[in-house]
């Protein structure tokens, strides 16, 4: 399981890793990635155009 920082949509690491992301979609890779309101959790979901 994620720990809290990891669920804090706000912390550097989560940032970082949507910052990631994006550099991915750029790549040319489909990514939905959407925050709840539930103590900050959020879900990412990624997948390849090449599938």
């Amino acid at each position: 399981m994620l720990d809290d920082e990891r669920l804090n949509p706000t912390s550097p690491m989560v940032l970082n890793k949507l910052e990631d992301m994006i550099l991915a979609m750029e790549d040319g890779d489909c990514i939905l990635f959407y925050f709840c309101g539930h103590g900050g959790r959020y879900k990412v979901k990624q997948w390849s155009n090449n599938t």
